[in-house]
């Protein structure tokens, strides 16, 4: 049976969402009818507590009134959806991330350049759809190196990836495409902090028997810690709720460890681990 528990260092919301969240709160203390198009995080306990706060969710613009309140949420959103609601009187509140900002005008200027563009990243993420949208639709996603092999690629080229991607893959298609063309011109848009929090979890799951991993389930950057620490051999579990937590998990193995995706809030993260507290705690010692 476990018996003790280490977090990672540095747990809780990344600077791109800890802002989408204070911009999310501060309009809905004006009473007014706020929207959100889909999550405006990958969080779902997180998205609850904003629904209690007014928070309305709709499936697309024309759900939502003239003169309401339209948060773009900080995966970002295509230029369509923005000017279409606009168009009808809604009043925008821009939480997109600074980071996919950035992988946002990178494909415009390398399309501008009338490069074939492409990104790295995950085909139905709703940033990499974004980042799509601001290039007319005409970049090519690619989700691995071997991808590449069956794709014309032309004479100039550009390269990009989803914040949450980059890394040791992302170099690999660089330099596929290096060998593979004349100009070629890649820049690297991922987020510091995604690789930050892989390094500190990766750090953690050395010491452990097993990981848990705090996040949503359709958070991207979430489920990439699950498979950096299953690659290292150890037991891991993505787990959203306290009540997800399993007793069982627990009988063998000596330590737990804790982290958390960047869209994890803190509090999460402290019911999950009063939780195993509580599972732990004739063998818990500090």
């Amino acid at each position: 049976m476990a018996k003790i528990y280490l977090k990672a260092k540095g747990l809780g919301f990344c600077p791109g969402v800890r802002r989408a969240i204070r911009m999310a709160e501060k309009v809905l203390e004006s009473g007014d009818k706020v929207y959100v198009i889909g999550d405006l995080i990958h969080n779902e306990g997180e998205m609850q507590r904003l629904k209690m706060q007014g928070l309305r969710v709709a499936n697309c613009v024309e759900e939502i009134p003239p003169d309401a309140f339209l948060l773009i949420r900080a995966h970002g959103a295509p230029p369509e959806i923005i000017n279409k609601a606009k168009g009808k009187g809604v009043r925008i509140i821009d939480c997109t991330c600074s980071r996919v900002r950035r992988a946002q005008i990178t494909a415009l200027k390398l399309f501008q350049e009338n490069r074939k563009v492409f990104i790295f990243g995950d085909r139905e993420h709703p940033e990499v759809r974004g980042i799509l949208g601001y290039i007319g639709g005409a970049g090519c996603v690619i989700e691995s190196e071997e991808e590449l092999e069956n794709i014309p690629v032309g004479e100039k080229v550009g390269l990009l990836c989803q914040t949450t991607k980059g890394g040791d893959k992302f170099r690999k298609i660089a330099q596929l495409l290096a060998n593979r063309v004349g100009d070629l011109r890649f820049e690297d848009t991922s987020c510091p902090e995604v690789e930050r929090r892989r390094k500190v979890s990766i750090e953690l799951a050395k010491e452990v028997d097993i990981m848990l991993i705090v996040g949503g389930v359709r958070s991207a950057n979430t489920k990439r810690l699950k498979e950096a620490c299953e690659r290292l051999g150890v037991r891991s579990y993505l787990v959203e709720r306290a009540e997800d937590l399993r007793q069982e998990w627990f009988e063998e193995g000596e330590v737990v460890g804790i982290t958390a995706g960047l869209s994890t809030p803190l509090w999460e993260i402290r019911e999950i681990e009063n939780k195993l507290k509580e599972i732990l705690r004739r063998y818990i010692r500090r």
